[in-house]
Formats: structure tokens, C-alpha cells, sequence
């Protein structure tokens, strides 16, 4: 007996148009995927099934195969792995299966970057999977973060932080915002030769003993060559540069592999110093870098002139000092000397004069100092590389004693 044929329902399309309809459909949406600025990601148990060409550059593999079944926890930071914990999947298509969030993922060379994930359940392959769209924010994320960081830097300034302090806490600044950077702030002396120490947290100490004091000229490494020519001078390859001839071996014996030096200039374009970023592998500096090294050589800037200013203040407020005191001194000065002489030694009186007598010394010793720091016209160093005749506390200790009655 012939089985019935069961009837078509009135207006539902031929079976072969409905595959050619889905099929259709999967070429739009892979054509929209392919073509998207944004990661597309399609995982189940988050072994990748399906990546397109935007989520493969994003995390910077060379072709789609190497993505394939890849496990999409591997390309988060490991401080965000632990968020992946209970994801819900397996959930009914369209439904979400997680807010939107952020986190830190890892390219495949290792460096970091933000991304906003967007998820939701899908149906691939007739299993119950998760469809997500990464969004890369890292540049807005990086500007973010180094706006705030410019407004701690600029409000410890306004406070009057010591200059070691705030250099120290710029070079901090920076290296947190690339991977693998070791900072160094060189200050230009006042004799306009030297470079001396002003900053490098991450360098061996024995290196930055080693350059402190550093001549510049025209081809002295990364630092001496920028403060000489006044100008960024970028070595990728320390090992191959002929401007580090002289100071190849002590930058290799510290696997230091490249350095890109900028002069730090005053308001009015006078060298100040040198902003230098070193890295152990050879490498040239990107637009994220030039940013950086841009912010940071102002800020140094600032926090530079602005103790200079402080010092010039301090000079001239001792200059005033200085002479309103000193005339009227040396009147007291004289007087006391006539009348020790004139005074009976071995008397009260005469122990009460050379007291005044002494004291009177002292305050000449610190008068002496003070006309010192009035030549002061600029020195970045701080106290510790002031000379010790600068110290006006030593005009206490070890004065002359005053003279003699009868002389």
C-alpha cells in the first residue's frame, strides 16, 4: 500500500528555498563579521569556533587558523582570568550572558591592551554557544589613566615637593604606562657640561653612578649627544650605534639594548636636562612613547625652573639680607674691637665684650655665606651637591676666636 504523501502547508516555502534562505543569511551576517571594525569572537566552553579577521589582527595573530580552538581565556591578563569563573553558558539565543565589562587582555607578543566585551547566546553548529563582540579602548583607557597621573604630578609641584622627589615619582609615572621602559632624568649643571643624576628608579645603581657627571658632546651616547644638540636623539640599537662607542660595553654589561634621549628645556629654551626611556631589547619609539616622553619632559620642565625660580628667590632675599645687615655690623664690629682693647683683661667686663665680640664674628661668617648663595643663579642639584661653604649652620662651628685684649 502507497504511503500518503503529507501535503505542503498552504504558503510555506519549498524545503530547498529555506536552505537557500539560511544559507543567504549565513553569507550576509559572515560578510558583516568579516568586514567589522569590531572583534567578533564565537566560543563554546571558550574554545574559539569562529573568529573574524578584525579579533584575529586585534590580538595580533597573523591568519584565523591560529585562532581556531584556541583557548579565549589564554588572551585575557592573568589578574582577569579569575572573572571567567561560573560564566554562564548554554543559555536560549538572544539572551545575555553577562553585562558589558571591561578588562585587560594580552596580544600575542605579550603586550596589553583594554577591551569591552559584549556577550550573548547563540546557536552554532546546533550547540548552544556565545557570541561576543571585543572592542579595543586602550588608547582612551591609557589617555585616562595618564590625565590623572599629570594631576597628581602638577598638584605635588604646587605643593612644593623637594625637586629628587617629584623627578622620582615622573620616572614611576611613565615607566607604568609601557611595559618594559627604565626611565632616567639627567640634570644639565650649572657649567653647562656635565649631566648629573637626577632620577632613574629602575637602573642598576651602578649604572647611574657610572654616567653621573656625564660630559656632553655631539656623539656621547643617547643623553650627552641630546643635551649637546639640543634635540631627541633616538638609538634603537645601542650594540650598532656609533654615538655609543664609548659607552657600549657598560649599556650591554647592564642589558641595556636601546635608549631615546629628549632634551628638557626651560620656558625660554635653555637645556635643563635630558628625559631618558631605556628598554632591554632594541626598539623605536611609537605614538603611545612620543606621547609619553612629550608629557613627561614638560612636567620635568615645570618642576626644573620652578626650584630654580625658589633658589633665585632665596638669593635675592639674601642679597637684601646681607647688606642691611652688614653695614650697621661692621660699625658694632669696630666698636667692639676699640673697646676689648681698651678693656682690662681678666675682668668681667672684658669676658662680656669678647662674648659680643664673638657673636658679632659669627654673624659675619653667616653674612659671608649669604653673599655666596647670591651667585647662585641656578643649580638643579638640590642641597646635596651645594658646596659646604653654602651652609650657613657652619658659621656656628669653628669661628675665630675674637681677639686679644691689647693688640
Amino acid at each position: 500500500m502507497a504511503k500518503p504523501q503529507r501535503r505542503r502547508r498552504k504558503g510555506a516555502p519549498a524545503p530547498t528555498a529555506t536552505l537557500r534562505a539560511l544559507r543567504e543569511s549565513e553569507t550576509r551576517y559572515r560578510v558583516l563579521a568579516e568586514q567589522s571594525s569590531l572583534g567578533i569572537v564565537i566560543h563554546k566552553d571558550f574554545i574559539i569556533r569562529y573568529a573574524n579577521p578584525a579579533l584575529v589582527t586585534l590580538f595580533g595573530y597573523g591568519r584565523i587558523g591560529e585562532v581556531i580552538g584556541r583557548d579565549l581565556r589564554g588572551v585575557l591578563a592573568p589578574s582577569d582570568r579569575p572573572r571567567t569563573e561560573g560564566y554562564p553558558t548554554g543559555r536560549r539565543q538572544g539572551e545575555p550572558v553577562t553585562p558589558r565589562y571591561r578588562c585587560q587582555a594580552v596580544r600575542k607578543d605579550g603586550t596589553r591592551l583594554w577591551v569591552e566585551v559584549t556577550a550573548s547566546a547563540v546557536a552554532w553548529g546546533g550547540e548552544a554557544a556565545v557570541l561576543a563582540t571585543v572592542a579595543d579602548f586602550t588608547e582612551r583607557k591609557r589617555s585616562e589613566e595618564l590625565a590623572g597621573d599629570q594631576t597628581r604630578l602638577a598638584q605635588m609641584i604646587a605643593r612644593g615637593a623637594p625637586l629628587p622627589e617629584l623627578l622620582e615619582a615622573l620616572a614611576r609615572m611613565i615607566e607604568g604606562h609601557s611595559d618594559g621602559m627604565l626611565a632616567s632624568i639627567l640634570l644639565l649643571d650649572p657649567d653647562g657640561v656635565h649631566l648629573r643624576h637626577g632620577a632613574a628608579p629602575s637602573l642598576p645603581a651602578s649604572y647611574t653612578s657610572a654616567i653621573d657627571g656625564l660630559v656632553i658632546g655631539p656623539d656621547v651616547g643617547s643623553c650627552g649627544s641630546a643635551a649637546y644638540l639640543g634635540e631627541p636623539v633616538v638609538v634603537s640599537k645601542i650594540d650598532t650605534d656609533a654615538r655609543w662607542v664609548a659607552f657600549r660595553e657598560l649599556a650591554l654589561g647592564h642589558d641595556l639594548r636601546a635608549c631615546w634621549s629628549t632634551p628638557i628645556k626651560s620656558s625660554e629654551g635653555r637645556v635643563l636636562g635630558t628625559l631618558a626611556l631605556y628598554y632591554r631589547e632594541p626598539r623605536e619609539p611609537g605614538l603611545w612613547e612620543l606621547t609619553l616622553i612629550d608629557v613627561a619632559t614638560q612636567l620635568a620642565a615645570i618642576a626644573i625652573e620652578r626650584e630654580a625660580i625658589a633658589l633665585r628667590s632665596v638669593a635675592h632675599l639674601a642679597n637684601a639680607a646681607a647688606h642691611e645687615i652688614n653695614n650697621p655690623l661692621t660699625v658694632i664690629l669696630g666698636r667692639l674691637s676699640m673697646l676689648a682693647d681698651r678693656v682690662p683683661a681678666q675682668t668681667p667686663e672684658h669676658a662680656w665684650v669678647s662674648s659680643a665680640l664673638g657673636a658679632a664674628i659669627r654673624i659675619q661668617g653667616i653674612i659671608g655665606r649669604m653673599h655666596e648663595i647670591t651667585r647662585l643663579e641656578y643649580m638643579p642639584n638640590q642641597a646635596e651637591n651645594l658646596p659646604p661653604t653654602l651652609d650657613i649652620r657652619k658659621s656656628s662651628e669653628g669661628s675665630p676666636e675674637p681677639p686679644p685684649a691689647g693688640r
